[in-house]
């Protein structure tokens, strides 16, 4: 088995949370480990938020890679027959993606097209508003499982939720996992709704990871608190922290994030 592991995020909003993670990753992950960071900001002409990006990954030599336009999968996704979501294109007449999941899910589906696929390394793909707050090694849940995943969706139609995922180098048919939304068994799906077919796949060994949602908290000065911690089996290290719309698409308060971050930072350490 490989040594190495590659950690990926996709980042458009929030370049503090580039460093952030970054570091988190430094100070707790036993492995070996290299952190790329896929922006978003540029195929939509948000060149403030690309420069705020590069100059973050510049400053801690951390490798940026573009998300760039494939006609071959806004093709896929706009004639996806399946997909409740076929009125949408991918992209508006302006160029900029036109709903916010498929802003979230084009870039992942880009990504696993032109960097898993073939990667002879294991990946783990993360939201950037995800930390670790434990030292733990990542690759030996890798040992007995091929991909490593966070359930959503009903009984009926789960699928494997991107907020972070484990895949190992040799997992059979990684080609296959599709991170498309749309419907599956007549049910809504959002981000990641397509890996359902994946995990349906007899010779891949998927295993959940274990997740807990804390809705609000008394202690803390933001509400609701909305975060969740993270661990890899029953038993193991909440080795994980996810703070959790960290675009802000719902819309929160400047100082609830100026006080989520604070919290967000003494819960990693900085």
């Amino acid at each position: 088995m490989s040594n190495k592991i590659q950690l990926f995020t996709i980042e458009h909003k929030r370049n503090d949370f580039i460093e952030m993670q970054f570091l988190s990753f430094k100070k707790n992950l036993k492995d070996d480990f290299e952190y790329i960071v896929f922006e978003n900001a540029s195929i939509v002409g948000d060149h403030e938020s690309f420069e705020k990006i590069k100059k973050t990954c510049n400053h801690y030599n951390i490798k940026c890679i573009s998300i760039e336009k494939d006609l071959d999968l806004v093709s896929e996704f706009d004639n996806n027959l399946d997909s409740i979501t076929r009125k949408f294109n991918v992209f508006d007449i302006n160029s900029r993606y036109t709903t916010a999941s498929i802003a979230n899910a084009y870039p992942l589906q880009w990504v696993q097209k032109y960097f898993i696929n073939d990667n002879p390394h294991h990946v783990c793909g993360l939201h950037s508003d995800m930390f670790m707050i434990k030292s733990d090694s990542l690759l030996q849940y890798l040992k007995d499982n091929d991909f490593l995943y966070m359930a959503q969706g009903s009984s009926n139609a789960q699928y494997a939720w991107p907020a972070f995922f484990l895949m190992k180098n040799t997992c059979p048919d990684k080609n296959t996992l599709n991170w498309w939304c749309g419907s599956i068994n007549n049910e809504p799906v959002d981000v990641g709704g397509y890996s359902y077919y994946f995990l349906q796949n007899k010779n891949i060994k998927a295993k959940q990871i274990q997740f807990k949602h804390i809705q609000d908290d008394d202690n803390l000065n933001f509400h609701p608190s909305d975060y969740e911690l993270i661990s890899f089996t029953e038993f193991s290290l909440l080795s994980f922290l996810h703070y959790r719309s960290g675009s802000n698409w719902n819309y929160r308060s400047q100082e609830y994030h100026l006080n989520k971050t604070k919290w967000l930072k003494e819960q990693i350490g900085l």
